[in-house]
């Protein structure tokens, strides 16, 4: 068990994750597909409640993947999905991206390491990268996928304003709001040379067929997620940011999108 004051205190803490289960291998992990084989051995790092953990399972039938999360809820509802969908080659066990001691000693070494949205939220992206590095074979491939942009359609200042406040509620707990735009500059401070380094970018956008899901995350705020309390003069950017959101979901034109950049680095054999 890792004690949410014992993870990194740049971490946020997410009441609902409904949406993230939306999350999948074909768009939010395409640039490390056509790496994976029927026998890959893959640890998913951050797995959240195992969406992305899953389909990369499904691809390595013959393989083995493990997902690690700080989240013990994430976990159990990851565990229950596996069982519900009748997926045995998977493993989800609640765990500390900072200190991967304990895999090592358990688990033989992996092939494929995927983290989505996880340097985003850390305080020492190398560290960690370092860290999973030592958990790969030799040749083994390292990836991570973080976001550095976000567009509403339509927008509202009650809205801008949310955002601005997660990149600087973000920064002030260490964290990297913009991870995307340097993961690759990351992933060469963790050791692995350039030629050995590949990255791009990848847009994704909001689940359509749940755009309330999506807002019921969106419309409380990012004041819950950072454990920052309301102020009386919140109120009314509060009450607009709920009717921006609940409007939102409504209209049909609506969209939300995301950019992120991903990197992936080839451990020398």
């Amino acid at each position: 068990m890792v004690a949410l004051e014992e993870r990194d205190p740049a971490m946020p803490v997410w009441a609902d994750r409904t949406w993230f289960s939306y999350r999948s291998a074909d768009e939010h992990a395409t640039h490390l597909l056509p790496y994976i084989k029927p026998d890959s051995r893959i640890i998913d790092v951050g797995c959240g409640t195992g969406s992305i953990t899953l389909d990369l399972a499904r691809r390595a039938p013959q393989g083995f993947v493990l997902g690690i999360d700080y989240s013990e809820d994430s976990v159990q509802i990851a565990r229950a999905e596996a069982q519900r969908q009748n997926i045995p080659n998977v493993e989800f066990l609640q765990g500390d991206a900072t200190n991967l001691s304990p895999i090592s000693t358990s688990y033989p070494p992996f092939d494929i390491s995927h983290s989505h949205q996880v340097m985003v939220h850390l305080s020492d992206p190398p560290s960690v990268l370092k860290g999973i590095s030592n958990l790969m074979k030799p040749g083994g491939i390292i990836s991570t996928r973080d976001n550095h942009t976000f567009s509403t359609h339509p927008s509202s200042p009650a809205n801008e304003r949310d955002w601005e406040l997660y990149r600087i509620w973000s920064r002030k707990r260490g964290a990297h709001p913009d991870a995307g735009f340097r993961n690759h500059v990351w992933m060469h401070e963790a050791g692995f040379q350039w030629e050995n380094i590949k990255y791009g970018s990848a847009a994704w956008e909001a689940p359509y067929a749940d755009k309330k899901g999506f807002a019921r995350n969106q419309k409380n705020s990012f004041l819950p997620v950072y454990g920052v309390k309301a102020e009386e003069g919140d109120q009314d950017w509060l009450r607009d940011l709920e009717k921006f959101w609940h409007d939102w979901e409504k209209d049909p034109g609506s969209r939300f999108i995301g950019v992120d950049g991903w990197v992936i680095g080839f451990k020398k054999k």
